[in-house]
């Protein structure tokens, strides 16, 4: 047999996250007696870990064409854009009253099965492709956003605080893309096997809007509480 390879150009779709999730432990940084009866001021500083889940998915199909053979052959290729784990990271800050700032850092990574289909010209007849399909494993996502947020945080009980923050999100996203593929075929030439993929590593970024909730009960006086955060970033494009 012998082998072949199709290539072509590919417009490569980068996609930002459109929700995270996460329960996490926070440390705040207060000095109040516990033994107060009335509602202990919101937190001067609050530093936090999330470890959370991204549920939503983002799917797309890319279309490669190739010349081979003296005709144009197609590649499909679908990629699922699975939901996954994600880690965030951040700093809150109280300025005036019940005001503040806050910054997170948040970065969501997996790998990815990409299912490829391909119609490859026929080296003897016209109009005669042959079908193609594999699937391409291993392939990398990672998407990693710095959130810059306004943040309103108050007590809705002696120790359960409640917070409310909006604000920009600037977001990077790396992929890997497939750029090719390679297949077998022997005479006459009537079938041709996957063999494998070329990849490369395709990048994007933008600025998009991010607003969430924030509830937080202290345990103790100084130094611990736990804490459930939703947070929602919005993109500003499709791309």
């Amino acid at each position: 047999g012998r082998p072949g390879l199709v290539s072509g150009r590919s417009r490569v779709t980068v996609r930002t996250p459109v929700s995270v999730f996460g329960v996490l432990a926070t440390l705040t940084l207060i000095g109040v007696a516990p033994s107060q009866a009335v509602a202990q001021p919101a937190p001067r500083v609050t530093i936090s870990v999330n470890g959370g889940y991204q549920p939503t998915t983002h799917p797309f199909t890319d279309r490669l064409t190739f010349d081979v053979n003296r005709e144009t052959g197609t590649t499909i290729a679908r990629y699922p854009g699975d939901a996954g784990l994600v880690i965030d990271a951040g700093v809150a800050v109280s300025l005036w009253k019940q005001l503040g700032v806050g910054v997170a850092v948040s970065r969501f990574a997996r790998d990815e099965t990409v299912v490829t289909e391909s119609d490859i010209p026929h080296p003897f007849f016209f109009n005669t492709p042959r079908h193609v399909a594999g699937d391409v494993n291993g392939l990398r996502r990672t998407e990693l956003g710095v959130h810059a947020d306004v943040v309103y945080r108050g007590p809705i009980a002696r120790t359960i605080f409640v917070a409310f923050f909006a604000g920009p999100s600037f977001m990077r996203a790396e992929r890997d893309t497939i750029m090719s593929i390679e297949y077998d075929e022997s005479f006459p030439f009537d079938v041709a096997t996957f063999r494998r993929a070329t990849t490369r590593r395709s990048n994007g970024s933008g600025v998009t809007f991010n607003a969430g909730a924030d509830v937080s009960w202290m345990r103790a006086a100084r130094a611990r509480s736990t804490r459930s955060t939703t947070r929602r970033t919005t993109p500003s494009n499709g791309t």
